[in-house]
C-alpha cells in the first residue's frame, strides 16, 4: 500500500505543477501533513504557487492560456480483455471514430499493423499488480486508413486492474500540424517499415555484442541486404552501424555515470572487443574520455 500511496503522491504533485504552470488551478489546494518527503515537497508547491499569485496579482499579470489550450490528451480504458470499455472525446475528434465502433473493439485494433506486436510484448510483460507505467511509440489508424503517431504511457487502475493508456500531445503535433503529415502505406512500404523496425530491435538486444555483418541479418530476419539498408536509413535517418555504434556509447555514458564498474568491463558489457577501442569511440563522439565523467562510488 505504501507503494500505491507514494505513486499517488508523485501523481498529484505533477498534477499540482501542470496547473501552475498553465493557470488552470480553480480551487485552492489543501496542504498534507507534511510528515513524509513527498508530502513536504506538495507543501512547498502550494506556498510557491500562493507567493507567485500574489506576484501576478500585484503586478496585473496572468498566465496565457495558450500552452494548455494547445494539449491534446487521448484517454483509453480497456478491460482485462484489453477491450475498450471506455475513452475520451479527443479519441473520436482525431481518430474519426463514432461511439459505437469503438466500444469493446480490441485495442490492438486501433494500432497499425507494424506496431501491433509492440502492444502486444508490452501486455505479455506487463503483471496485473504492476503500478510503474510503460511506455512506448504506438501509431494508431484512423478510420480512414491513416496514420497518428504518438507516444503512449500504459498503466493499471485499482480495483479491477484496468488497462489506462494515455497520451498527451501537442495541439501543433496533432491537428493541422498532423492532418498534413498522415500518409497512406502502400503495402512495399509497409513491409520495408517492418523489417526495419526488426532491424532496430535486432540492434537493441545485441548492444552487448558484436554486431554480424547485414548480409547474415538480413537472411535472419529474411529479406535481402539492400532493402534491408535503405529502408532502414530511410526510417531512422542514419545506418544500422552508425544506430549500432551510438547506442552502444550512449548505454556506456550512462553505466559510467550511475555504476562503479570498471571501465573496461563496462566496454566489454558494450560488446567493445578492447578498451582502446571503446576509449577512440567515447572520445571521437563525446569530445571526452571516459574517464573524465563523475562516477558513483
Amino acid at each position: 500500500m505504501k507503494n500505491q500511496k507514494e505513486l499517488q503522491q508523485i501523481v498529484d504533485i505533477f498534477k499540482l505543477l501542470f496547473e501552475i504552470a498553465t493557470g488552470t488551478r480553480t480551487t485552492q489546494a489543501r496542504k498534507l501533513e507534511n510528515q513524509s518527503e513527498l508530502e513536504k515537497i506538495y507543501n512547498e508547491l502550494i506556498d510557491f504557487d500562493e507567493k507567485l499569485q500574489v506576484f501576478m496579482k500585484a503586478n496585473n499579470l496572468y498566465v496565457p492560456s495558450v500552452a494548455h489550450e494547445n494539449l491534446t490528451q487521448l484517454i483509453f480504458v480497456l478491460n482485462k480483455q484489453q477491450e475498450v470499455v471506455n475513452f475520451n472525446q479527443e479519441v473520436l475528434l482525431l481518430l474519426h471514430y463514432n461511439s459505437e465502433e469503438l466500444i469493446n473493439i480490441q485495442f490492438e485494433q486501433l494500432i497499425a499493423l507494424e506496431f501491433r506486436e509492440v502492444w502486444r510484448q508490452i501486455v505479455k510483460k506487463r503483471k496485473p499488480q504492476l503500478w510503474t507505467p510503460n511506455y512506448a511509440k504506438l501509431t494508431f489508424i484512423t478510420t480512414e486508413g491513416k496514420l497518428f503517431p504518438t507516444y503512449c504511457s500504459i498503466t493499471n487502475m485499482a480495483p479491477n486492474y484496468e488497462i489506462i493508456v494515455t497520451s498527451i500531445i501537442t495541439e501543433k503535433e496533432s491537428t493541422a500540424k498532423l492532418h498534413e503529415q498522415w500518409f497512406e502505406l502502400t503495402n512495399k512500404d509497409i513491409i520495408q517499415k517492418n523489417f526495419s523496425i526488426k532491424l532496430y530491435d535486432y540492434i537493441m538486444e545485441r548492444l552487448n555484442q558484436q554486431l554480424p555483418s547485414l548480409q547474415t541479418i538480413a537472411r535472419e530476419l529474411g529479406t535481402e541486404e539492400h532493402l534491408l539498408k535503405t529502408g532502414f536509413k530511410k526510417y531512422y535517418k542514419t545506418s544500422v552501424y552508425q544506430l549500432y555504434q551510438d547506442e552502444r556509447l550512449k548505454r556506456a555514458e550512462v553505466l559510467i555515470q550511475q555504476t562503479a564498474i570498471p571501465l573496461k568491463e563496462i566496454a566489454y558489457l558494450c560488446g567493445f572487443k578492447s578498451y582502446l577501442n571503446f576509449y577512440k569511440s567515447f572520445k571521437k563522439k563525446y569530445k571526452y574520455a571516459p574517464s573524465d565523467l563523475l562516477r558513483k562510488t
